[in-house]
């Protein structure tokens, strides 16, 4: 048997068999729901077949009785559907604080710059604002 649940983050299928060893779970693991694009029946009437958005099997589980793998075939399906909108948020989200990502080291490598040309120059006060000034064409 095993225990299947969403993960508190609304993102992944966590699952652990139900036996246990010192403790533990015998076997566990999580499927992220966005890389999900099917939840279909199995070869056997009792099979409940989970497959990615590249076709490949992610689980093969069997039902005590061909109600129980509809249940869960309607369940899982109603899960991803009512969770989608949650993915492309989350996908959203994860472009975004890439983009500024890549603005903030953009700003890193403009002020090593800057501070390499200071070194350069060396302190001269005022005479480096001049110099600024001037290359800028006194604006």
């Amino acid at each position: 048997m095993v225990w299947v649940q969403i993960s508190s983050d609304l993102v992944s299928l966590e699952w652990q068999t139900l036996a246990k060893k010192k403790g533990s779970p015998l076997r566990e693991g999580v499927l992220q729901l966005d890389t999900l694009s099917a939840v279909t029946p199995g070869n056997g009437s009792k099979t409940v077949r989970l497959r990615s958005t590249q076709g490949e099997i992610l689980m093969e589980m069997d039902a005590e009785s061909v109600e129980e793998c509809e249940k869960w075939i309607c369940a899982l399906r109603e899960a991803t559907n009512v969770l989608e909108n949650e993915f492309k948020r989350s996908k959203a989200k994860k472009q975004g604080s890439r983009r500024l990502e890549g603005k903030w080291l953009e700003m890193q490598r403009k002020k090593a710059a800057a501070d390499a040309y200071k070194k350069k120059i060396g302190s001269t006060g005022m005479n480096y604002t001049a110099r600024l000034m001037m290359e800028r064409g006194g604006k």
